[in-house]
């Protein structure tokens, strides 16, 4: 891809596939999916194992998106299946001015899948040509396992932080900076404090609940609660192109601020906050193999 004459003007996307991915695991995280009955979504199953039952999205898998545009330690976190590619095309071509619409998708997936629009940043593309390792031709007769495996370290997950883009979803640990402070839960009243180079620190982790599309409550990695002063219903929205995140009171339909010196207020105008997707070193009863989205070859976090 990287030595190709288009590599500026164009991205690869690489599908995981549901049969081999997951090494025969499985994924522990009941997938996404719509309400019972929704139409074009649920069905009788024919075979008589599952009764009536929702025919997708199906649970997590890797998939790559690879260009200038996404390159970087990024996590795209809307939910996705194969016809989000189909809502790229159908809003790539009609900013083109050759729009097209994909008739037999249904009304939910259209509402509910992300086009990938947001995984893109098109204001701060990076044309360098990445360096990639050298590695060697794979073996076609390996005795297995390779190296030291066992299943005390295929539980384990790396502990590490990737930059949000598209609109947030559940499933993770967030971290919400502008201004050099990030939003911190000091004694159980919301405060801004410096930010901290890993994003780990647990005072400045936030959990959300979604409670429609883009509503969510929110509570603190401290104690699971909510703080006073982001006790609300709060709709966070991806403002695109490199820009942040808002958080918008439902309430006083007033924005989340928070300035310089790490004072907390409620304002008029938007603040775009960076959002960080934070992952803690954690040993799980159930290996961790379904993922949501990979940018730039980068992994993206698997759900605590």
């Amino acid at each position: 891809v990287n030595v190709h004459n288009g590599w500026n003007a164009n991205h690869a996307a690489l599908n995981g596939d549901k049969n081999n991915e997951t090494d025969g695991w499985g994924d522990h995280v009941t997938p996404f999916h719509s309400p019972q009955g929704t139409a074009g979504e649920w069905v009788q199953d024919p075979f008589g194992f599952a009764g009536y039952t929702y025919t997708g999205p199906g649970f997590r898998l890797p998939f790559y998106i690879i260009s200038p545009w996404t390159r970087g330690v990024n996590v795209y976190t809307e939910h996705c299946d194969h016809s989000s590619q189909i809502l790229f095309l159908e809003k790539r071509l009609a900013a083109k001015g050759n729009p097209f619409t994909q008739h037999e998708m249904n009304t939910w997936r259209r509402a509910n899948m992300g086009d990938l629009t947001r995984a893109f940043d098109f204001e701060h593309p990076d044309y360098s040509v990445p360096k990639m390792p050298n590695a060697s031709y794979p073996s076609t007769d390996k005795k297995v396992p390779y190296g030291i495996q066992n299943e005390t370290t295929a539980l384990k997950t790396e502990q590490g932080f990737k930059v949000m883009r598209g609109n947030p979803t559940e499933g993770r640990y967030l971290v919400f900076e502008a201004n050099g402070q990030s939003l911190t839960n000091s004694k159980g009243f919301l405060v801004g404090s410096q930010c901290k180079p890993k994003h780990d620190a647990k005072e400045q982790r936030f959990v959300l609940h979604q409670q429609g599309l883009t509503k969510f409550t929110i509570t603190s990695a401290v104690d699971g609660k909510a703080v006073k002063g982001l006790d609300g219903i709060y709709t966070i929205w991806d403002l695109g192109r490199g820009e942040g995140y808002t958080i918008q009171d439902t309430a006083s339909q007033k924005y989340i601020a928070l300035d310089s010196q790490g004072k907390v207020t409620m304002s008029k105008t938007p603040t775009g906050f960076a959002a960080f997707s934070v992952k803690l070193h954690m040993i799980s009863r159930h290996r961790r193999v379904g993922n949501f989205i990979w940018l730039s070859i980068a992994l993206q976090e698997i759900a605590e």
